[in-house]
C-alpha cells in the first residue's frame, strides 16, 4: 500500500485498468462483484452514493504498462457494461493501522461477466461521471509499475476518447466469481409444508 490513494471514484473521470490472466484462474469464471479497499492513509468509515457511473469489462489483448491513448483501442469486442447508474458504496476502513486495509468497497455487477484468461488478460474501464461528492474516496493499491497489471488514465473528462496521461500504478482489486462449470439451479420446493399446530 501506499501513501497516495486512488481517486477512482473520488473524481470525474474515465479510467482503464489491465489485471494480468496469470492473476486468475486458468477456467473461465463468472465475474459477480469487485470490491477495492481503502487507502491506507487518511481514510475515515464513509458511505457515499456516486449517482452516476459506468463500469465495463471485457477482455483484452493490451499488455499492462503497453496501453494505447486511445481507450476504445485497449478493449475488445466482449466489452460489457456490468453496472450503470447510481452506485452506493462504504467503508468501515478496518484493518491493520499500517494497511493494507480490508477490501469493503463493494461492487456489486448487474450484469455478471464471462472471463476466459486464456483470451487475454481483464480490462476494467471505469467512467466516472459525477464523482463520490463530498466523501473522501481514495483506493488503496500500487503507485509502481510491476509485472502484472498497469492503467491507463484520463483525469477529469469521462467521456473523453483518449487518455490524458497514463501511469503504471493500479487499484488493488478482488474479484468475487464462480467457475463456469457450476450450475446455477433455482430453488425448487420438494414438498409442501404440513400445518402444524
Amino acid at each position: 500500500d501506499y501513501d497516495f490513494g486512488g481517486g477512482t471514484f473520488e473524481y470525474a473521470l474515465r479510467i482503464q485498468e489491465v489485471y494480468g490472466a496469470a492473476e486468475f484462474p486458468t477456467n473461465p469464471i463468472v465475474i459477480t462483484e469487485l470490491r477495492f479497499r481503502p487507502n491506507v492513509n487518511g481514510m475515515t468509515p464513509f458511505s457515499t452514493t456516486i449517482s452516476n457511473i459506468e463500469v465495463h469489462l471485457s477482455t483484452t489483448s493490451a499488455h499492462w504498462d503497453q496501453l494505447n491513448n486511445t481507450f476504445a483501442t485497449n478493449v475488445s469486442a466482449n466489452d460489457t457494461i456490468v453496472l450503470q447508474g447510481p452506485l452506493n458504496i462504504s467503508s468501515a476502513v478496518t484493518g491493520p493501522a499500517g494497511g493494507p486495509k480490508d477490501f469493503d468497497i463493494i461492487v456489486p455487477l448487474t450484469t455478471p461477466f464471462v472471463y476466459n484468461p486464456a483470451a487475454g488478460n481483464l480490462m476494467l474501464d471505469i467512467r466516472n461521471y459525477t464523482g463520490s461528492g463530498s466523501a473522501s474516496v481514495y483506493l488503496s493499491g500500487s503507485a509502481n509499475g510491476s509485472d502484472d497489471c498497469s492503467r491507463a488514465v484520463a483525469v477529469g473528462n469521462p467521456d473523453s476518447t483518449t487518455t490524458s496521461f497514463q501511469d503504471s500504478g493500479i487499484d488493488a482489486l478482488e474479484v468475487v466469481y464462480q467457475p463456469t462449470n457450476v450450475a446455477v439451479v433455482a430453488p425448487v420446493i420438494t414438498q409442501q409444508p404440513q400445518s402444524r399446530t
